[in-house]
């Protein structure tokens, strides 16, 4: 092979328009969490006897909600800043749940079932988004944002 046709190929651009699979399971992870903390709400939400605790509880799951289905969207678009908040609030809301995961190994339930659940949809999601080829369509996908005028 010619040198220049060697060189020409090592400087072509990587196709960051293609979306790797790993990325598209990983946002169908994300979304599929998502989803099935709605059934989970509306059964917490359904013990308030209070009205206020209610308003308050339905406004806080609906930021949460919305933030969430927010940073997936964005992530699918391959926003590499998307995916390490995503990162971030999983480590941070894991550390907060840590003791409610104790407690679902020591009485079962269906709400422990579905937290665990979502936990490691949510933790192999962003495996798959921050191994490869995940990660260097992320990067490539924001320098090639970071160019445009």
């Amino acid at each position: 092979m010619p040198r220049d046709s060697v060189a020409s190929t090592v400087t072509q651009p990587l196709n960051h328009t293609k979306r790797p699979t790993e990325v598209v399971v990983a946002t169908a992870l994300l979304w599929g969490s998502l989803a099935i903390a709605i059934p989970y709400a509306l059964r917490r939400f359904s013990r308030y006897t209070d009205m206020e605790s209610l308003g308050y509880a339905v406004c806080d799951g609906a930021v949460i909600f919305a933030l969430q289905a927010w940073l997936i969207q964005k992530t699918w678009r391959g926003r590499n800043w998307a995916r390490i908040t995503m990162l971030i609030l999983c480590v941070i809301g894991a550390a907060f749940l840590s003791p409610v995961f104790l407690l679902v190994f020591r009485r079962p339930t269906f709400a422990g079932f579905v937290l665990v659940g979502q936990a490691l949809m949510q933790a192999f999601a962003l495996y798959l988004v921050f191994a490869e080829p995940g990660r260097r369509w992320f990067t490539v996908s924001s320098q090639a944002v970071e160019e445009v005028p």
